[in-house]
């Protein structure tokens, strides 16, 4: 069994910390497209069918 490191409560911080940043950034990044291409095509078919896109990347 290995041992506990000394400061786990630290390096679970920080990875949290990280992951909601990457998070945060991925969604906004996601967003802006949907934006772009909302703002470029005027369809609301462009603007279904990369939200259906986008929601079905967080599952996978």
């Amino acid at each position: 069994m290995t041992p506990i490191p000394q400061h786990w409560q630290r390096n679970l911080g920080l990875f949290l910390t990280g992951q909601f940043c990457s998070g945060i950034t991925s969604m906004t990044v996601q967003y802006a497209i949907i934006w772009y291409l909302t703002k470029q095509t005027g369809s609301a078919t462009i603007l279904s069918m990369a939200t259906l896109l986008g929601m079905l990347r967080w599952c996978y």
